[in-house]
């Protein structure tokens, strides 16, 4: 895994694009996460769907609570509101009559730590890239006979979006924001490092499949 800390980033990486510096510099804990989750085939019944969406919002939901306490967001062209995917998947639950609230939230000390809006949007970054496997997850779910749900989810779904064309619109930011900010760009990888660190720890498999 690569280090977490601030300290080896280097600003002199400011002449690649902060999108491909993240990818690269996370390319260990974005794995260690594929890993923990073993998505998709975790999710083996409704009640397993039910259980994973739980658990992501048992954690998303005080992320982006977080993220919100910060200011920037407009300056950059980033609307949280309308890119929440906590209400996405309370939106999944309800269709499926679960209680979004029946996973308690991931307690303060199992959250990033985000000193600073960087490192905010490193962990917007991950969140974000969560929606990717979309398209893999939904094909799975009608593998598994929950082809209605495969259809409607909005979480894996992104509400019906352009998973593509939201996500580049994203990257496209955070490749401006490089340029504009070149000394924040560490900040911005320990962000995410720290980010899926927390994913990988909360959504272990093992921590939500029989709940």
């Amino acid at each position: 895994m690569h280090p977490s800390g601030d300290e080896d980033a280097g600003v002199g990486e400011a002449r690649d694009t902060l999108s491909r510096l993240l990818r690269i510099r996370t390319a260990a804990a974005h794995g260690a996460v594929e890993a923990s989750l073993g998505l998709p085939q975790a999710i083996d019944s409704r009640a397993g769907y039910i259980a994973c969406l739980r658990r992501f919002h048992g954690l998303y939901r005080p992320v982006e609570a977080r993220l919100h306490a910060f200011a920037g967001w407009s300056s950059l062209g980033i609307d949280l509101a309308t890119r929440s995917l906590a209400a996405r998947l309370a939106a999944d639950l309800g269709r499926l009559h679960a209680d979004p609230d029946a996973c308690p939230d991931a307690p303060p000390e199992a959250t990033p730590d985000l000193p600073t809006f960087a490192h905010a949007l490193g962990a917007l970054y991950v969140l974000q890239g969560s929606a990717l496997g979309g398209p893999r997850i939904r094909r799975h779910l009608i593998e598994t006979g929950l082809e209605e749900h495969a259809e409607r989810c909005a979480f894996f779904g992104a509400g019906g979006a352009d998973v593509g064309a939201l996500w580049r619109a994203f990257r496209d930011t955070l490749d401006r924001y490089g340029r504009t900010c070149p000394d924040t760009i560490p900040a911005v990888i320990a962000g995410a490092e720290r980010t899926f660190v927390v994913v990988g720890r909360w959504m272990d498999a093992s921590s939500w499949r029989n709940m």
